[in-house]
């Protein structure tokens, strides 16, 4: 049965096996080809070229794009370690420092504790 068909190719489309294009589907379970010339849900006016294939001008264009995506999001990672790192290297700087004031502050409370009879 045809809603059979479609179930286990949409169940097989999940795990990657079913290509898409003019072998989609609707295709695969009724068993026909396409129209030649049209796309089918596409709308009258719409070729398989329009839809499933890219100009290389288009192509080449996308490839530029994600390499140039591809630098800027290596570059803010980059940049988000040496703010972690500088954020570790400033925080045990200021337990450090801070360490430091609370260590003269107890200094102080004796050195008057001693001073003040």
């Amino acid at each position: 049965m045809i809603v059979d068909k479609i179930d286990e190719l949409q169940k097989s489309g999940s795990f990657g096996e079913v290509t898409c294009g003019t072998h989609d589907v609707p295709t695969e379970a009724l068993g026909t080809q396409e129209q030649r010339g049209r796309v089918r849900g596409m709308g009258k006016f719409i070729t398989p070229q329009q839809y499933f294939y890219l100009p290389k001008n288009v192509k080449y264009y996308l490839e530029i794009e994600n390499e140039r995506v591809d630098k800027r999001i290596n570059k803010l990672e980059d940049d988000l370690d040496k703010l972690k790192r500088g954020v570790l290297n400033v925080s045990e700087a200021a337990s450090c420092q801070i360490g430091g004031v609370i260590e003269d502050f107890e200094k102080q409370q004796q050195n008057e504790s001693l001073v003040s009879p």
